[in-house]
């Protein structure tokens, strides 16, 4: 099942941040400890939590694959939406 990109791209984007780089195993721990942070009172935004949950099966669509470089982000998403695991976000524009 997809999930929008918005329900993982904090915990992509963190991994980024940290790392340098993205790959499954840190994103998905960043994913689990901002989910503990809920169930332990710490956070009180259970959105946080069900996108968390829900976005599991994404992030560990990446495998066993690398993200680097500046646009490791945007490969991410890019990557995950071909494999369909993120919802294409459509954008509609009015012509007149």
């Amino acid at each position: 099942m997809s999930v929008p990109w918005e329900t993982i791209r904090q915990y992509v984007e963190e991994c980024y941040e940290i790392k340098g780089h993205v790959e499954r195993s840190s994103t998905l721990r960043f994913a689990e400890y901002c989910r503990s942070q809920l169930l332990e009172g710490i956070s009180d935004d259970p959105l946080s939590f069900w996108h968390g949950f829900r976005g599991m099966d994404a992030i560990d669509a990446i495998g066993s694959r690398v993200f680097r470089g500046e646009n490791a982000v945007a490969d991410v998403k890019e990557f995950l939406v071909e494999e369909g695991h993120i919802t294409p976000e459509i954008c509609c524009f009015e012509t007149h």
